[in-house]
């Protein structure tokens, strides 16, 4: 199990992955989680013991096969959480594609509520 700050981090180097031809740098995946630069070396290290990405100083980052799953099982329960607030709880006070917070939640591995409740650090889409 990945904690919440892990989660953040494999989120935002898959969506930096989505942009053509981007070398994913430390200080893009810094700037795209708004942490310094230290955070990010310590966390991308971290990762990388995991077998969840590769990093490189010549190619950047790089998800795993493991963390290409983990990240877009991260976001498709996201994503769920956010049609889910939409549209059965009519909640629109922010728009969920670029709040940083717009509700709080923890799923387990069966994407039921956990009970556990805490700050969700971001729901946006990656369309």
């Amino acid at each position: 199990m990945s904690s919440l700050t892990e989660e953040n981090y494999l989120k935002a180097i898959y969506r930096l992955s989505l942009i053509p031809e981007t070398k994913i740098t430390l200080t893009a995946i810094a700037e795209e989680i708004k942490v310094n630069a230290a955070s990010a070396v310590d966390m991308i290290k971290k990762l990388g013991d995991k077998n969840l990405i590769h990093y490189n100083k010549k190619l950047g980052a790089r998800l795993t096969a493991k963390g290409s799953k983990m990240a877009l099982d991260i976001v498709r329960k996201h994503r769920l959480w956010e049609v889910f607030l939409l549209e059965k709880l009519n909640y629109s006070g922010c728009d969920t594609r670029n709040s940083r917070t717009t509700g709080a939640y923890q799923t387990q591995g069966t994407g039921r509520p956990s009970g556990k409740i805490f700050r969700v650090s971001e729901i946006r889409s990656a369309r």
